[in-house]
C-alpha cells in the first residue's frame, strides 16, 4: 500500500520528501501538516492512483527526468521532448462553499489578478504531463472570467475530486456501506416522492436535491461519453524488438466541455498473439495487460519478440470517470534471425566419430534454412558442416580427446547466435592385458571366476579352454561386471590353470602364507629326482577361515539433503573377509544427532537406521535444519567390520512447527486482540506469520499477513463465535498451522434498520421493516422518528401504524432497534407521503335521451391534476344501485334501455386517498319508439275506374286489441296537389273505386300506432288506370245524358277533392 507523501521544494535544500501518514497504527492514521509562509499546497493523483501533495515555493525547480516505465517485460520510454512548451500550471478552483480546507494567502508566484508568476509544479512520482525541460518564468495570461460553461466544469471537477476522497477514505479491506438506492422516475407523482427512497445522513433532500443529482448524473454522462470518443492509437516505427505508439486528446472542441487535455490520462494495454499473422481474432479482454498509465499521448514499446502479433486497446479517464476501451489494434513485428539453440548432445562415439544431435530453436517468423555446426579442438572454432537436418557425425578426430561443439541456425534474415559450446570425448585405445582371473569356487558343473578393474576398463572378454579341446579358446562372457560363474561344464573334466609355486626343497610340509581369508586354494605336490620331474599329484582343496570384513569408506550424500530425509551411497569394503563371491555382506547404517533435542541436556544416543545388503538408503528420520553424523560398517557371518569414518550432515531447512494454539481477548464486540509464540523455526527463521478466521464451521480466511506477534481483528459481528489460528512461514515454506482458538465476541447494539415500507393513507403512514441483527441481545422494542415526532412500538414487533398525519403531506421517517446493550444506528432516512382526500363528485349532466339510450357528460379532463377514477351508478327495481361504468372517462352512453321507462342515476369520484361521496340522484326517462316504415306497398288488379293496393303488415309487439292502422294517400300524378288520405285502417290493403280512365296517380301509406305520432311514408307508388273501352253506337246516344248526371255525382261522391 502506497501512503500520501509530500514533496516540499525549497529554494536552498531543494525537494524533499515528508510522510503524511503514520504507519504505526491501524488504519494509518494522517500527520498534521503546516504549511510555511509564503507557499501554498495542492493535491496532485499521480498515473498509478496515489495521491500526493504538493507544496509550491516561490522559486520553481527544474523537473527531474522520469524513469523508463517497465511493465511485464515490456520497458516503456518517454520521448525526447519536443518544441511545444508545457502547459501553463493553474491553481486549482476554489471548493465550494462549505467544503474542502479555509483558503489560502495569495502565493507569491501569483499576482493580485491570479496572473502566474512562475512555472507550476509537478508532485515527484506524478506522470509528468510534458517531458523536456521547463520553460522560464514568463507573465501568463489566466483563463478568462468564469461563464456558465466554466463554472459546470468547476462543478464536475469539484465532484471528481470528492469521489476520489469518498475511494480513498474506504477501507482496505473492500467493505462498505451499500449506497442507498437512487430512485427511479416511476417513484414521483404530482412532484412529491410516494415511493420507498433513503436519504443519506447529513446530505440535502428535496425536489432541489433531486434536480442537483440529476444535473451530476447528466454531466457524468456526457463526460464518460467525451472520454469514449477516443480514437484507436495508432503504431509506427515497427522494428523487431520495438515500437512506437501516439494517439491523439479527443476534441474538446465537440462537446463544448471545458476539459483542459493536460486533465486526461490513458490506459495503454497489450495482449500478444504468437498465431504471426494481423488477421486473427483478438484475444479476450482478460488476455491484455496494462503497460502503461500516464498522461502523455505517445509510447515507445521495447523489448517485444521478433515476428508476433501484438494487440493494443487504449482508455482514457478523467479522475474517476472512465470512457470505454477502443477497439483493439493489431501490428506485428518484424522478422529476425534465429534464437539461440540449446547445446548439442552425443548420441554415440568411436575413436575417431561422434555423432551429435541438436533440437531446432524458435525460427523468428522465417523458416530455418540450415544449421551451421563448429568444432574446437584447442585452436579456435572452425566450421565442420552446413546442413538442414538436426543431426551430424564428426569424422577425422583423434582418439580419447576432447572436442569442444556449437550450433547456429540460419534464416532468410539471416544466422542467429551460436549455443553453448559442450565438451565431447572420443572413444580411447585398447587396453592393455589385464591380469588372469581368480578362481573363486569350483563345483561339479560351474566355475566361479573373478577379476579386477582397473581406471580404463569399461568391459571385459573372458575366455576359456576346455582340456583336450580341439577349438582353442572360445568366449565365455563379455561385459562390464568383474566376476562370472560358468554353467554347464562337464563334470569330472580337468581345465588346465597357471599354477604359481609356493615351496621347493626336501621337507615334507610347509606352511603356505599370504593366502586370502576364506578362499578355496588347489594345492598339488612333485618329486623332483635324478631322473626328472614326477607327475604332479591330485590337487587337494583347502579353504583359509573367513574374517571380519574391513572398513567401508564413508557414506557420501547422494542429492541435496531435504527437510525431512536424505539420500546416502556407499561402497563396499576393499576386503569382505574371505574370497570374492563366498561371503554375503550386509550394511548396518547409523544415525547420530550431533546436537540435544529441545528440553534435553545431551545429545541422544546413535540409531540404526538402516540394516540390509544394499549399499544406498534413504533416511527419512531427520527433522529440519538440524545437523546429524552418519556411519556405515559391513557385517558378514563370521561378524561386523569397524564403522567407517563418519559424515556429517545438515538436514535442509523445514518449514516452521504449528505454533501453540493463540491466545484471545476482546477489545470491543467488533474487534479481537490475538497473540500467539514464535514456533521452532526448523532451520530458517521465521519470515511470516498468517493468522487465519473462520466463522463457525466455515472455511477459514486470512485476517493477517506479517512479523508481528499479535494482531486485533476488527471489523467481527458481535455475539458471533469465531475460530482463529496461526501458521509460520520461512523461506522452506508454510508450516502446518495451530490448533483453533474458538471465541465468542460480546453482544452489542442491534444493527441498524433496514427496508422500511409504508402503507399510507390520508390521515396515517403503516410502517413496517425488516427485523435487523439483535447481535446477542434480543430487540426490546423500536423507535419510529417521523419528522420531528418520536413513537415506540410496544415490543419487538416490526410494525407501527402512525395516525393523526396531514394529508398529501411528505415525511422524514427513521427507525432504531433498542435491546438491552442500548439503541442502534437509525435507519436511512426514508420519505413517505400520505395520500390525498378523496375528491368531491362532479356535476352529473344527461345531454341526449332517446328510446333505448341516454348520453351522460360530467366534470372536465382538462381541468384534472391527478387520475380519478369515476364511478356511475343507476337504480335497478329493488331500490339497489350497481355500476354501469367506471373509468377515468367524463362521458358514458347508457344503451340497451327500454322505452318510456325511468332511470335514477348518480356518480362519484375515487383517487389514491379513496372514493369520494355520491352526487344527487339524477332521473331521465326514454322516449318512445317510433313506428316502423311499411314495406311492400304494391298494385293489385285495377280496372278502369278502380283498383286494390297491398302493403305487408308491420312487426309489433303490441297485443291482438292493439294492432297498428294505417293510412293511405292518394294524389293525381302530374298535378300540383297534396296527397289526400283516402283510408284508415287496421287492413293490409284497399280497393280504390271512383277513378278516371287513363290517368295517372300516385300512392304512399304509412304506420299509425294507436298513441304517439305516424311513422315514415313509403316511396309513392305510381300507376295508371286503363282506358275505358268504347259504347256502341246506338246506347251512346241514349245514355249520354243519363249517364253526364250520374258521373258527375259519383265523381263528386267518391274521388271528391282530388281535382282541387
Amino acid at each position: 500500500m502506497e501512503y500520501p507523501v509530500c514533496e516540499l521544494y525549497s529554494t536552498e535544500y531543494g525537494p524533499a520528501t515528508v510522510q503524511m501518514v503514520s504507519t504505526n497504527s491501524s488504519p494509518p492514521m494522517a500527520y498534521p501538516v503546516q504549511v510555511p509562509p509564503g507557499h501554498m499546497m495542492q493535491q496532485v493523483v499521480d498515473g498509478t492512483g496515489t495521491l500526493r501533495h504538493v507544496i509550491l515555493s516561490p522559486e520553481p525547480r527544474a523537473l527531474a527526468t522520469m524513469p523508463p516505465y517497465v511493465s511485464d517485460g515490456v520497458e516503456l520510454r518517454p520521448l525526447q521532448s519536443t518544441s511545444q512548451p508545457p502547459p501553463p500550471f493553474y491553481p486549482a478552483p476554489p471548493p465550494p462553499q462549505g467544503f474542502g480546507p479555509p483558503p489560502y494567502p495569495p502565493h507569491a508566484m501569483y499576482g493580485a489578478g491570479g496572473q502566474q508568476t512562475g512555472a507550476g509544479l509537478l508532485a515527484a512520482g506524478a506522470a509528468p504531463m510534458q517531458q523536456g525541460p521547463s520553460p522560464p518564468p514568463q507573465q501568463t495570461q489566466m483563463p478568462p472570467p468564469h461563464g456558465p460553461k466554466d463554472q459546470r466544469s468547476q462543478r464536475r471537477i469539484q465532484r471528481m475530486r470528492r469521489k476520489l476522497n469518498e475511494k480513498q477514505r474506504q477501507p482496505a479491506g473492500g467493505s462498505r456501506a451499500s449506497p442507498s438506492p437512487s430512485p427511479s422516475p416511476g417513484d414521483h407523482k404530482n412532484g412529491r416522492r410516494t415511493a420507498s427512497e433513503p436519504e443519506e445522513n447529513g446530505e440535502p433532500s428535496g425536489d432541489s436535491t433531486s434536480s442537483v443529482c440529476s444535473q451530476q448524473d447528466d454531466e457524468d454522462r456526457a463526460v464518460c461519453e467525451f472520454l469514449s470518443k477516443l480514437r484507436p492509437p495508432q503504431v509506427s516505427e515497427i522494428t523487431r524488438g520495438s515500437a512506437l505508439v501516439s494517439w491523439a486528446h479527443p476534441d474538446v472542441t465537440v462537446d463544448q466541455l471545458s476539459i483542459a487535455p493536460d486533465q486526461l490520462s490513458y490506459e495503454l494495454s497489450m495482449a500478444e498473439s504468437r498465431s504471426g499473422s494481423g488477421g486473427s481474432a483478438p484475444p479476450p479482454p482478460a488476455a491484455f495487460r496494462r503497460v502503461c498509465a500516464d498522461r502523455t499521448v505517445s509510447a515507445e514499446l521495447t523489448q517485444l519478440r521478433p515476428a508476433t502479433t501484438y494487440y493494443l486497446t487504449l482508455q482514457c479517464s478523467l479522475a474517476a470517470l472512465q470512457g470505454t476501451v477502443t477497439a483493439p489494434v493489431s501490428f506485428t513485428t518484424l522478422a529476425a534471425p534465429p534464437e539461440q539453440p540449446r547445446p548439442p548432445t552425443l548420441l554415440s562415439k568411436t575413436k575417431t566419430n561422434l555423432h551429435v544431435k541438436w533440437s531446432a530453436p524458435a525460427d523468428n517468423g522465417s523458416r530455418i534454412s540450415q544449421y551451421v555446426l563448429e568444432c574446437d579442438a584447442g585452436q579456435g572454432f572452425s566450421e565442420v558442416t552446413r546442413c538442414r537436418s538436426k543431426q551430424h557425425t564428426v569424422t577425422h578426430l583423434q582418439p580419447a580427446t576432447a572436442y569442444r561443439l556449437r550450433v547456429a541456425a540460419c534464416n532468410e534474415l539471416g544466422q542467429g547466435p551460436f549455443s553453448e559450446p559442450v565438451t565431447l570425448q572420443t572413444a580411447g585405445l585398447v587396453p592393455p592385458p589385464p591380469e588372469p582371473p581368480r578362481l573363486d569356487e569350483a563345483t561339479a558343473a560351474q566355475l566361479s571366476l573373478s577379476w579386477s578393474r582397473r581406471p580404463t576398463d569399461d568391459s571385459f572378454d573372458v575366455h576359456m579352454e576346455k582340456d583336450g579341446s580341439k577349438y582353442g579358446f572360445l568366449a565365455l562372457y563379455s561385459g562390464p561386471d568383474t566376476r562370472h560363474r560358468a554353467n554347464g561344464l562337464t563334470r569330472n573334466t580337468s581345465y588346465r590353470f597357471k599354477w604359481t609355486t609356493v615351496y621347493s626343497g626336501s621337507e615334507q610340509e610347509h606352511t603356505v602364507t599370504g593366502l586370502q581369508p576364506g578362499t578355496a586354494h588347489q594345492l598339488r605336490v612333485c618329486c623332483v629326482g635324478e631322473g626328472g620331474l614326477s607327475e604332479p599329484s591330485e590337487p587337494a582343496t583347502v579353504t583359509t577361515e573367513a574374517v571380519c570384513p574391513g572398513r567401508c569408506a564413508p557414506p557420501r550424500l547422494h542429492g541435496k539433503p531435504r527437510a525431512t530425509s536424505c539420500h546416502v551411497k556407499w561402497a563396499a569394503p576393499e576386503f569382505c573377509g574371505g574370497a570374492a563371491g563366498t561371503l554375503a555382506l550386509e550394511y548396518e547404517l547409523e544415525l547420530t544427532l550431533d546436537e540435544p533435542s529441545d528440553g534435553a541436556e545431551e545429545p541422544p544416543a546413535a540409531s540404526r537406521v538402516y540394516s540390509g545388503s544394499d549399499t544406498e538408503c534413504t533416511v527419512s528420520t531427520l527433522l529440519p535444519g538440524r545437523p546429524y553424523r552418519l556411519q556405515v560398517r559391513a557385517v558378514n557371518r563370521v561378524g561386523a567390520g569397524p564403522w567407517s569414518e563418519s559424515l556429517s550432515v545438515l538436514s535442509g531447512a523445514g518449514p516452521p512447527s504449528p505454533p501453540a494454539a493463540p491466545s484471545v481477548s476482546a477489545r470491543s464486540p467488533h474487534a479481537l486482540l490475538v497473540r500467539w509464540a514464535e514456533p521452532a523455526s526448523n532451520g530458517a527463521a521465521v519470515t511470516e506469520y498468517r493468522l487465519e478466521l473462520a466463522v463457525g464451521s466455515a472455511a477459514f480466511q486470512p485476517v493477517y499477513t506479517g512479523t508481528a506477534l499479535q494482531h486485533e481483528a476488527r471489523g467481527l459481528q458481535p455475539a458471533t463465535a469465531y475460530r482463529l489460528r496461526v501458521a509460520a512461514s520461512n523461506s522452506a515454506g508454510a508450516g502446518p498451522p495451530s490448533e483453533p482458538t474458538v471465541t465468542v465476541t460480546p453482544a452489542a447494539s442491534p444493527a441498524a434498520v433496514t427496508c422500511v415500507e409504508a402503507e399510507p393513507t390520508a390521515t396515517s403512514l403503516t410502517l413496517s421493516w425488516q427485523p435487523p441483527a439483535d447481535h446477542g441481545a434480543e430487540v426490546l422494542h423500536y423507535t419510529v422518528e417521523v419528522s420531528e415526532r418520536l413513537c415506540s412500538t410496544a415490543g419487538p414487533q416490526p410494525r407501527l401504524t402512525v395516525n393523526q398525519l396531514a394529508p398529501d403531506t411528505v415525511y422524514r421517517i427513521r427507525v432504531q432497534a433498542v435491546n438491552s446493550v442500548g439503541p442502534g444506528p437509525f435507519s436511512a432516512v426514508y420519505r413517505w407521503s400520505t395520500l390525498s382526500l378523496p375528491p368531491a363528485p362532479p356535476p352529473l349532466e344527461v345531454t341526449h335521451t332517446a328510446h333505448n339510450f341516454v348520453r351522460l357528460r360530467w366534470g372536465d379532463v382538462k381541468q384534472q391534476t391527478e387520475r380519478i377514477v369515476y364511478s356511475l351508478e343507476c337504480e335497478a327495481k329493488n331500490g339497489e344501485f350497481y355500476v354501469v361504468y367506471e373509468g377515468s372517462g367524463t362521458q358514458f352512453k347508457m344503451a340497451r334501455l327500454s322505452e318510456d321507462t325511468e332511470y335514477r342515476l348518480r356518480i362519484c369520484a375515487a383517487n389514491e386517498a379513496g372514493e369520494g361521496p355520491y352526487s344527487n340522484v339524477v332521473s331521465t326517462r326514454t322516449t318512445r319508439q317510433p313506428p316502423p316504415s311499411v314495406r311492400g306497398l304494391r298494385l293489385g288488379d285495377r280496372t278502369e275506374r278502380s283498383c286494390t293496393l297491398e302493403w305487408l303488415p308491420v312487426k309489433s309487439g303490441a297485443s291482438a286489441d292493439q294492432r297498428p292502422s294505417y293510412e293511405l294517400q292518394l294524389t293525381p300524378a302530374g298535378r300540383q296537389h297534396e296527397f289526400q288520405t283516402v283510408y284508415t285502417g287496421p287492413e293490409v290493403q284497399y280497393r280504390l273505386t271512383g277513378l278516371e280512365p287513363q290517368t295517372d296517380y300516385q300512392a304512399r301509406v304509412c304506420c299509425r300506432p294507436a298513441t304517439g305520432e305516424c311513422g315514415p311514408f313509403t316511396a309513392p307508388l305510381r300507376f295508371t288506370t286503363p282506358a275505358a273501352p268504347p259504347p256502341p253506337p246506338a246506347a251512346r246516344a241514349a245514355a249520354a245524358t243519363s249517364q253526364t248526371a250520374k258521373v258527375g255525382e259519383h265523381k263528386e261522391r267518391s274521388v271528391a277533392g282530388l281535382g282541387k
